[in-house]
Order: C-alpha cells, then structure tokens, then sequence
C-alpha cells in the first residue's frame, strides 16, 4: 500500500493439508496477523491498514478483515475479496447450486451480486469511487465487465453535473 506496508501468504505446500499464515510487514517488523484459519490465502491490504484474506470454514471459504490487531469474520461465503479505502470491497462467491463464481460487491455493510449469468466471473479489482471491474465468460472466450458509479444529479450520465441534467430530471 501507500503506507510501505506490504501483506503476503506464506505457503507449506510440503505438508498435507497444506498450511499458510498472512504475514505483514510494517515499519520494519514482520508480524503474523492470522490466528488457527485454515489455510488462509489470497490476502490484500488497502491505505487505512485494513487486511483481508479468505480462508476455509468447514469446507466452504471465508473473508476475514483486519485492523489495529482485532480480526473479524466479514462473511463465510466469500472468495478473493479486494478493499479500497473507503471499506468498499469486491468479493467473489462459488455457488453450488450451479457451480458458478460470481461477482459480489460488499458496500455500506451491505452485500450486492453483480453477476447472475452462466459464466464464471473472475476475481474483480475496485476503486476509491466504489466501480468494479472484473472478467466473466467461458476459457475461450471472455468479458470485462466494469460497475460505474455516476454522481447523483447527472440524469443523462455523462460524468457531469450541468443544464443538461435538468431536463431528463423533469421527465
């Protein structure tokens, strides 16, 4: 992240199962910030030194969050999730039902499914805005896929807020 701070999975692949920790290293000193997950991976940090990482529970993956040495569970149903600064994180979720990731965002506490279509999406990256992008198709063939947020008032969604927002309002 901006701070310096840099988050890692370190992996015993030479154990079955196989083990991991999330290690931080902040300020010169390298810490271990999970506490008995099963295998944990795929952590992120953002600039506020908020961590996460997904890991297993009872044969399903989970998000934990991070901050200031205390570790939440944020969901037991997530995969890969990526955070910005403002706490607004892009997730994936594996459905069993039809055996399809799909792309979630998590956002004012708040989870919203952003693919409901027959193609696996890929894990997705966020901005400080709140817009995701992320890939969804078959191995031959894909999309990116992008949420735009607009500001509120631009009624013709052009990225500005001027006159001409005034008359798709008064329709």
């Amino acid at each position: 992240n901006d701070l310096g701070q840099i988050i890692w999975g370190r992996y015993r692949f030479d154990q079955r199962p196989w083990t991991s920790k999330v290690m931080l290293y902040d300020n010169g000193v390298v810490s271990e910030l999970t506490t008995g997950q099963i295998t944990p991976m795929a952590p992120a940090i953002n600039n506020r030194s908020v961590a996460t990482w997904t890991h297993r529970i009872d044969g399903r993956v989970a998000i934990d969050l991070w901050e200031a040495g205390e570790t939440t569970l944020l969901t037991d149903w997530g995969c890969c999730g990526v955070l910005n600064d403002r706490g607004q994180m892009a997730l994936s979720r594996f459905h069993q039902d039809t055996q399809i990731w799909q792309q979630w965002l998590y956002r004012d506490e708040q989870f919203y499914r952003l693919t409901d279509d027959p193609f696996d999406a890929g894990n997705g990256e966020i901005n400080e805005a709140g817009e995701v992008a992320f890939g969804a198709g078959r191995l031959d063939i894909a999309d990116i896929y992008m949420l735009q947020r607009f500001a509120l008032g631009d009624l013709n969604c052009d990225g500005w807020l001027d006159a001409f927002d005034i008359e798709p309002f008064i329709l």
